[in-house]
Formats: C-alpha cells, structure tokens, sequence
C-alpha cells in the first residue's frame, strides 16, 4: 500500500493524520472547543462504553467478512489512540 490517507480534511496542530489523544482531546477539546473537563470526560466514557456496541454492529452488518475486518480494525486502532 501507498502512504496512509489523510484522516481529516483540515489538520488539527498541523496534522492531518495518525491524531493521537494530546491532539484531540486535549488540544481540539480542551483548548480549542474550551469544553470543561467534565464534559470530555464524559464524552469519552459514552466512547469508552460505545465499544462492544460497534463491534456487534459491525459483525452483524450486511458487509463482506473482509470489510468487517478492516472497518473494525480501523475502529479498533482509532480507539486505541484515545485510550491507550
């Protein structure tokens, strides 16, 4: 495979992919959207919770079982980022 795609279109601290925690929670969240601590907290647990969730509807979504993998990889490794 080529180099890794952009994961948005405007970059965040001057980067446009492999975001990580600092970036977008406590930089784009904290700072920039001036939510309280409590509000990003909250938000991350729902996240957090969120998980077994979206992993059932990924499995029983209607895609191939290679597109399952991947979507839930990617899911999986954007999670990671915020909760490693």
């Amino acid at each position: 495979m080529g180099e890794t795609p952009e994961e948005i279109a405007l970059p965040v601290m001057g980067k446009k992919r492999k975001l990580d925690r600092s970036v977008l929670v406590d930089y784009f969240g904290g700072k920039r959207l001036e939510l309280k601590e409590k509000v990003v907290a909250r938000v991350l647990r729902e996240i957090r919770e969120a998980l077994p969730t979206w992993q059932e509807m990924i499995r029983r979504s209607f895609m191939g079982s290679e597109t399952k993998k991947r979507y839930e990889g990617l899911m999986l490794s954007r999670h990671h980022r915020l909760f490693p």
